[in-house]
């Protein structure tokens, strides 16, 4: 299931931002199966697919890797699985790295690894030339004690050939970068690798993600303890700092990243409440019922307005702004799905009401004798700029016709009638718009947050 969301999210929209909402989605859905697959052990070949075949964020396919690197699938067959000629140049150094890890992991170099790896220190994309012969280098280092020498290491030809070549030139310039790449310096557990500090503190630091987005080593043992995970699960933080200031110079650590100030984040009001079938029934109902029985608050009357996608945004703003009720000409309008295209399924949180066209004047007659005062969204000879309006805790907007407007029956009843200053040449804006405008203005007026 969190592998089809993924190539769901994929296909609605291939290439996307770091730091976007696309971005850190797909990261929670990997995270999330790092989690699964550690636990059950099942073959990630899905994952294999995507790390090959999909451009993804760098700290994706990071995870993805620690997560073949970590199956049960057999080596030769992600290796035989470059032979495919649509791989990604991004999937193939992703192989490299998961042979890198394998091999850390087992402590151990078979020899038909490098010969796999030798074609391809002839690539014709740069990178991937250099991934390659860097990957080598390693390999041997690591395993080989002396790697120059012939009698120690049975390609200390192809080590001095390797290492002569990526002194040269600008070659020299790029390697340096690329050998501050973490993910070869040897700084996993490479027993271990799928812990919750590597998935959900490091790999997201490293990578420059914003704060909220790196969860604290304290957080991760709560819930480490809450699932009864072995100790070993839970892995070390590791010191990543020496990477901030490097990674604007890091040939492989600026593949995309974000790490910006700011980064979009939507609100989410419901977040903190656990979904359970009660409260996901009835909640709609006891929030408009709540909003009803509210002696005070904003009503918005928008029967004059004829089009679904005007009203369906006008919805999606009343309840957005903690709108008392919503005012419609007809209820058969939320059924519209224009409507619904633009409300975003406010009127389920809404208290929305019918009042005809024609019924409007009796209606506002009413509720000034209870108190309430009438505003209206209206260019008039006596209108007064928003910015200088005061909304009364007991408010009514009444917003108009889309062409015509307020009619003068209506204007006749207003109490306070406020404009948005132009500037532009248009003469007015769209009444979703204005709409919108004066439920912000009485909001921030009288601070209605808080349902």
């Amino acid at each position: 299931m969190l592998v089809e969301k993924f190539l769901q999210i994929t296909k609605a929209k291939e290439r996307y931002y770091a730091d976007s909402q696309t971005h850190r989605h797909k990261l929670r859905i990997v995270q999330a199966l790092c989690v699964v697959i550690k636990l059950t052990g099942t073959k990630p070949y899905s994952l294999l697919d995507i790390v090959l075949y999909e451009t993804n964020q760098p700290n994706i396919n990071y995870l993805i890797e620690l997560i073949l690197a970590d199956s049960t699938i057999d080596t030769l067959t992600i290796i035989n699985s470059l032979k495919n000629d649509k791989v990604k140049v991004s999937g193939v150094q992703s192989v490299f790295v998961i042979l890198w890890l394998r091999c850390c992991k087992t402590n151990y170099l078979d020899a038909e690894y490098i010969n796999f790896l030798l074609p391809w220190t002839m690539a014709q994309n740069f990178s991937t030339r250099l991934y390659a012969q860097i990957t080598i280098s390693k390999l041997l280092e690591k395993f080989y004690e002396k790697p120059t020498k012939p009698d120690q290491c049975p390609f200390s030809n192809i080590f001095s050939a390797i290492n002569s070549y990526l002194k040269q030139g600008n070659v020299e310039k790029n390697l340096e970068k690329c050998m501050k790449d973490f993910r070869f310096n040897s700084i996993f557990d490479y027993d271990n690798l799928l812990t919750l500090e590597n998935v959900f503190h490091n790999i997201p630091k490293v990578s420059g993600m914003a704060s909220e987005d790196v969860v604290g080593t304290k957080s991760l043992r709560e819930c480490f303890e809450t699932l009864r995970l072995s100790e070993v699960n839970l892995g070390d933080a590791l010191k990543f700092d020496y990477l901030t200031s490097e990674r604007k110079e890091n040939l492989f650590l600026n593949q995309g990243f974000g790490g910006a100030d700011h980064i979009q984040k939507k609100i989410v009001p419901l977040k903190c409440l656990e979904p359970t079938l009660e409260l996901l029934t009835n909640l709609p109902e006891k929030l408009r019922l709540k909003k009803k029985g509210n002696v005070e608050g904003l009503i918005v009357v928008a029967s004059l307005v004829n089009r679904a996608p005007n009203l369906g945004g006008l919805a999606r703003s009343s309840e957005i702004f903690a709108v008392k009720q919503y005012i419609v000409n007809s209820l058969k309008d939320l059924e519209n799905k224009e409507f619904q295209a633009l409300s975003m399924t406010a009127e389920k949180w809404l208290n929305v009401a019918e009042l005809k066209s024609f019924q409007i004047v009796d209606y506002l007659l009413e509720m000034k004798s209870k108190g309430y005062s009438v505003v209206g969204a209206e260019q008039t000879t006596g209108s007064r700029p928003i910015q200088q309006i005061e909304f009364p805790k007991r408010s009514i907007l009444v917003l108009g016709h889309e062409k015509e407007g307020l009619p003068a029956h209506i204007i006749s009843h207003l109490d306070i009638i406020a404009e948005i200053p132009q500037f532009g040449v248009v003469r007015s804006l769209n009444v979703h718009v204005t709409g919108a405008i004066f439920m912000w203005e009485y909001a921030k007026q009288h601070h209605v947050v808080d349902l």
